[in-house]
Formats: C-alpha cells, sequence, structure tokens
C-alpha cells in the first residue's frame, strides 16, 4: 500500500488498514512500514524509515457445528426385529462438518463423513432406546444433539418397559399394573427370541 499526501492522510490510511491473512491463520506475522517523505518538510531533505512491526494474529473463536437427529421422530415405536432408519442433520457456520457420529444409548452405531448422515440398525433389543448424535467440525469442536427416544416391543406392543408408565428417567417402573393388585408380582419381561 502506498500513501502519498499529508501526515493527517498517512496517519488516516494506517488507522483503516487491515491484516488480511491466509484462511485459517493464527499466530506471529511481521508487518514492514516503509515511510519517505520525499523531501516534503521545511529542510527539504528527504527523510525515510523502515521498520519491521512483529504481529500477533489472533484466531477468531471457532463456533461448534449443530446437529439434529431428524428420523426417526422421539417416541416412535418399532416391533423387534424390525430395522430401524437413523438420520442426522449437521451444519457449521464457520467452516465444515468433519464427520458425525450416530449413537444409540451412547455407543456408536455409524460414523460418517459426508450427508447423507444416515444409518441402518438392525440389532435394536427390545425396551427404550434413546439415539443421538455428535458432530465434529474442521477444527476439532465437537457438539451433540439432543436425544430421541424411541420403543422396540414385540408382535403384541409390549416392550419390557411400558411408555405409558415411566414418568422419569430417576422413577423406573411403578410396582403394578392398572387392573393389578398393589401386590409386589413379577413384571413381565420380553419373550426370547
Amino acid at each position: 500500500m502506498v500513501v502519498r499526501g499529508t501526515l493527517a492522510s498517512l496517519n488516516a490510511a494506517l488507522a483503516g488498514l487491515s491484516y488480511l491473512n491466509p484462511a485459517n491463520f493464527s499466530g506471529a506475522d511481521l508487518l514492514n512500514v516503509t515511510v519517505d517523505d520525499l523531501g516534503n518538510n521545511d529542510l527539504g531533505v528527504n527523510f525515510k524509515d523502515a521498520k519491521t512491526i512483529p504481529i500477533t494474529v489472533i484466531a477468531p473463536p471457532n463456533n461448534p457445528p449443530k446437529v439434529s437427529i431428524v428420523v426417526p421422530a422421539d417416541t416412535s415405536q418399532f416391533q423387534f426385529g424390525q430395522t430401524i432408519t437413523v438420520e442426522a442433520t449437521a451444519t457449521d457456520r464457520d467452516g465444515q462438518v468433519n464427520h458425525v457420529t450416530l449413537l444409540a444409548d451412547g455407543q456408536e452405531l455409524a460414523e460418517l463423513t459426508a450427508p447423507p448422515f444416515a444409518t441402518a440398525w438392525t440389532n435394536a433389543t427390545m425396551g427404550r432406546h434413546v439415539l443421538s448424535a455428535m458432530a465434529t467440525d474442521d477444527r476439532g469442536d465437537t457438539s451433540i444433539s439432543s436425544g430421541v427416544a424411541i420403543w422396540v416391543v414385540d408382535e403384541n406392543g409390549i416392550s419390557w418397559l411400558r411408555p405409558d408408565r415411566i414418568r422419569s428417567s430417576a422413577c423406573p417402573m411403578p410396582h403394578s399394573w392398572p387392573g393389578r393388585s398393589k401386590s409386589r408380582r413379577p413384571l413381565p419381561t420380553a419373550r426370547p427370541m
């Protein structure tokens, strides 16, 4: 950049100076500044000066990716043995999504590096499962989706846990089923296949 003019115009140009660095660069760099008044002073002498100024380029903060489960819907039910499609969507507003890991009950189902971020889950056990996804961006930041609860039931629509009887994760099954006495009879269990 070359600026010609008065001291005021030089200072104005320096105040508006922007550093353009290569993409994703951060760290130490040097700024070289050379001043030459071309003899435009009261003495008529040409004054020159040059300085190298060390600068530190600070990387902008990284925004983590956003990820969510789009299939299946929360509270969906599937028959035991049925293939369950699990799909997530992921975006990163200041970079790229490197990979998405699909999880069932915190265990990896699949790790995918390109959309569609989907897999077929074929060995789901009976009961309640929580599906989630974890996205990792090109700078290593991760985020985890909200969980989606699903139920795998037998041909009669019964699971070892009934979704209509669950009050919270801290409060498991009540001691009796509707229509039964309050005695502590054993709860029905899933039949082996």
